[in-house]
């Protein structure tokens, strides 16, 4: 395997792509995904760094990696060399198992959780049919605790959901869609067809796409900006002054608002963060300041938030 775009530095996120060299696929049973898994905790025990998600699908693996004390190219050869070896005993196969790596860094850790709900996105059978090979994720990781050990999960479930994340949170964002444009990080600019259709938001048990009638369209619930800007009125400050750089303690206070309020209304964190061009982790820190000492904020501002909703409806 050689390296493309191979990032190294420690915390750095990364999806990581691993293509077999032929069209076979490569995780045929619940035997080889249990022994991927094997191999994946084994690499990170000697690299370090986190796996967030997964996804198998045919003859290429997908993975959300955090990078460790060792480089991306380091963490793909071992799964690669591990994983070839056993399809050479179980299959028979010879030669090359795997094509090149590819690594494409996220630019900002608010892309994480896009991430991981792409690769774990359901098939939508209604556009493409009966899948022709199984398809397996690491789903389960984040709807039942600890089921499986070498995925990570604190990171994207507490950018789901400020004071109780959980399956929940994680189920609610899975149903959501994901932007087009967020999606051209994941996918590039060869599979416009397929982000379309993996834009549209699925329900969470038989994967059909949810109504997309006018009556549902006008039961959606606000966006990160509407609510924002009716949070910037409450406080009686400008929406503008909200996206500045400002550490004004008047504006981390609407900021810290405006993140609960949205996350209640089912958007993320990460959406958040990049509508304030914040990180994360001090959007959660200022939440969870202000839930503490000033719960009462938040209930005051949602019983405004929804005057400013029912006022906008038809």
């Amino acid at each position: 395997m050689g390296k493309r775009n191979a990032p190294s530095e420690s915390g750095q996120l990364v999806q990581l792509i691993m293509q077999g060299s032929r069209p076979r696929t490569l995780v045929q049973t619940d035997e080889d995904w249990q022994a991927l898994g094997a191999i994946a905790a084994r690499m990170l025990f000697w690299c370090g760094g986190f796996i967030h998600g997964c996804r198998c699908e045919a003859n290429e693996m997908r993975f959300a990696v955090q990078v460790g004390r060792a480089p991306i190219g380091a963490m793909a050869q071992h799964i690669a060399t591990a994983y070839a070896k056993r399809l050479r005993q179980r299959l028979g196969w010879r030669g090359s198992v795997f094509k090149h790596y590819h690594a494409t860094p996220l630019a900002d850790e608010v892309f994480l959780d896009d991430l991981v709900m792409w690769l774990h996105r359901p098939v939508d059978l209604r556009t493409r049919g009966k899948p022709s090979s199984p398809i397996w994720t690491a789903d389960a990781a984040y709807l039942t605790r600890r089921s499986l050990t070498w995925v990570t999960t604190e990171r994207v479930l507490q950018a789901l959901s400020i004071g109780a994340p959980g399956p929940a949170a994680y189920r609610r964002r899975k149903s959501q869609p994901i932007a087009p444009e967020i999606l051209d990080l994941f996918t590039g600019p060869r599979q416009k067809r397929a982000q379309r259709r993996i834009a549209t938001p699925h329900t969470e048990d038989s994967g059909e796409r949810v109504n997309d009638s006018p009556t549902a369209r006008n039961l959606q619930r606000p966006s990160v900006e509407t609510i924002a800007r009716a949070v910037a009125d409450y406080s009686r400050l400008d929406f503008d002054d909200m996206r500045s750089a400002s550490r004004k303690g008047s504006l981390s206070r609407a900021r810290a608002i405006a993140t609960v309020l949205c996350t209640r209304n089912g958007a993320t964190v990460a959406a958040v963060a990049r509508l304030f061009d914040r990180s994360r982790s001090t959007l959660i820190e200022q939440a969870d300041h202000y839930r503490k000492t000033q719960p009462q904020l938040f209930a005051e501002a949602e019983t405004a938030l929804a005057h400013v909703l029912d006022s906008a409806r038809p």
